[in-house]
């Protein structure tokens, strides 16, 4: 089975594939000197003496490697320890962890709140995807930390707009054309009052459609969900990375038509899980793709 622990800082991580633990190393987090263990009864070796060949012609003396056997597998539950030996599947957390364990954090134990905006430096390699911060909205451009990053920033899917905008004009033209049936029997009158009724049923609700359209942002940072939204009142939300608990995605039938899914991102409470009204922030009609593997990236940089 491919599955693999590494040791950090005297903390222990896994299971996680091949692949990660490569990328680990070709980002540097991972050297010659790290402990690592294939499968959960291996032998703890130096990565450069492992089966893997992770560090090929490098030559290490080996040495014997203390280690506690208290292991946390790799899932976007933070701060939930899971023994290594448990080989049970039915958990949550874990069904969650299967999803890609590529795109979510190596995170131990850790759960105090932290709003701060402070973590690790990106890896080099993913200097060319950040999203300048010129691009970043005022009113969260003010809230970010001078070394935050930002790694994703998106708005909904322009199609859910067009939608939304074409649904609007149906209905509307259709009260539009009932009240001026049955207005008055003049036809001037009856094309003014087809005009007026479509400025209150056609042009502002469009309108209200394209401002709710434009006010919402979703936002990755380094370190930190934003969540802003609002027509009349602009309201931000946001939760430290560190503290997200677990992920829901959602696909409705129309979500799925235009190929788009909602995200919810849920911090602990101390009564639970609740939904976009207390502890999660929810990013709707977007790729979730490129929303959970920035994520991932960003709890990457979190410091242990």
């Amino acid at each position: 089975m491919d599955e693999w622990f590494f040791e950090e800082q005297g903390k222990k991580y896994g299971p996680i594939a091949l692949t990660v633990l490569q990328k680990l190393v070709k980002n540097g987090r991972v050297t010659p000197a790290t402990p690592v263990r294939e499968g959960r009864t291996g032998p703890w070796v130096q990565a450069a003496d492992s089966a893997a060949d992770l560090f090929p012609g490098h030559a290490v003396e080996q040495a014997a490697v203390g280690v506690d056997e208290n292991v946390y597998r790799v899932a976007p539950v933070f701060g939930t320890p899971v023994d290594a030996g448990d080989e049970s599947d039915s958990s949550e957390d874990w069904v969650h962890a299967k999803l890609d364990t590529s795109d979510y954090a190596l995170h131990s134990q850790d759960t105090a709140h932290d709003f701060s905006g402070r973590s690790r430096a990106l890896p080099s390699e993913l200097a060319a995807d950040l999203v300048p911060k010129s691009g970043v909205p005022k009113e969260l451009k003010e809230l970010l930390a001078s070394d935050e990053k930002v790694i994703y920033l998106e708005r909904p899917s322009i199609t859910v707009l067009y939608v939304r905008l074409a649904m609007t004009c149906g209905w509307g033209l259709v009260v539009c054309l009932a009240i001026g049936l049955a207005g008055s029997e003049s036809l001037l009158m009856r094309l003014i009052l087809i005009v007026v009724s479509s400025l209150a049923f056609i042009t502002l609700p469009g309108y209200l459609c394209y401002l709710d359209w434009a006010n919402r942002i979703y936002a990755v940072t380094s370190s930190r969900l934003f969540l802003r939204w609002g027509v009349l009142d602009r309201r931000i939300r946001i939760a430290p990375v560190r503290n997200v608990q677990m992920i829901s995605i959602n696909t409705g039938v129309v979500d799925r038509w235009l190929n788009l899914n909602t995200v919810r991102f849920y911090t602990a409470a101390n009564a639970g899980y609740l939904d976009v009204g207390g502890t999660s922030l929810q990013f709707r009609w977007i790729d979730s793709r490129k929303a959970v593997r920035a994520f991932g990236t960003a709890a990457s940089c979190i410091g242990g």
